[in-house]
Formats: structure tokens, sequence, C-alpha cells
């Protein structure tokens, strides 16, 4: 008796599913969604004149960028390495910046992933550094 009973219940509960291939065109009996990456985006800025700059890149070395300039003319000119990869759990953002100045100066480093922020780091002073890292 039990086992009519889960019988009836099991075939009551799956039959709206019956004939259902999951796709909207029934020429298809399959069909693939591709993976959508990410973007991501790497921010710095100081008050100094020039900062040292080292990323993890999209193919997951290391890029280095030395002196690159916070300020044009007197105009703040913000650094950013932009890129798209498919995160999968071990994709390690890293974005650091050191002033290499004797200064009071404040230096910011900020990781962006789809436009909302990862990570953030800020340090103060002379000869000081920012680091922002992310692992997705």
């Amino acid at each position: 008796m039990r086992t009519i009973a889960l019988l009836m219940v099991t075939t009551i509960l799956l039959a709206p599913l019956a004939g259902c291939t999951g796709t909207d065109n029934e020429d298809d009996e399959y069909y693939y969604i591709p993976p959508v990456p990410d973007k991501i985006s790497y921010f710095v800025h100081a008050s100094s004149q020039t900062v040292d700059i080292t990323i993890e890149n999209e193919y997951g070395g290391t890029n280095q960028y030395n002196d690159v300039p916070m300020w044009i003319d007197g105009e703040a000119n913000p650094w950013w390495y932009n890129f798209s990869t498919y995160l999968d759990g071990w994709t390690f953002l890293y974005v650091s910046a050191q002033i290499g100045q004797d200064c009071d100066c404040i230096v910011r480093a900020i990781i962006y992933v789809n436009g909302v922020q990862a990570d953030f780091s800020q340090s103060e002073g002379a000869y000081v550094i920012a680091t922002a890292s992310d692992m997705r």
C-alpha cells in the first residue's frame, strides 16, 4: 500500500515535466550557453608625483610599471588596468602601488570585479605600499 501511494505521489509531481526538452527551439535537442567573462579593473592613485605598480595580469603573470605619473600639469592622472577573465575560484587578483619618495603622501589601490569594489587598500607616508588582493 505504501509503495502504491509513493508511486502515485511521484507520478503526480513529475507529470508536469513530461515532454520538456529545456529548449525554446523544438528542433534543438540540446543547447550550450557559454560562460560570460568577468571584467576586472585595477585602480591606483596617489598624492605623490609618481608610483611604482605591480599587478597580477590576466594570464597569471606579473607586470611591473615604474615611475607611473599620478599628476600631469597639476591634473590628477589615476592609473587603470582593465581585462576580462573567467573566474574559477582559483584566480588571484593583485595590485600593489609603492611611493618611492620622501613625502607625506597617500596612495590607494583598488580592485573592481564587474564594477563592484572587491578590495581596497590605502597607505600614508613616505615610501609606503598599498596592496589590494582577492581570490575568485
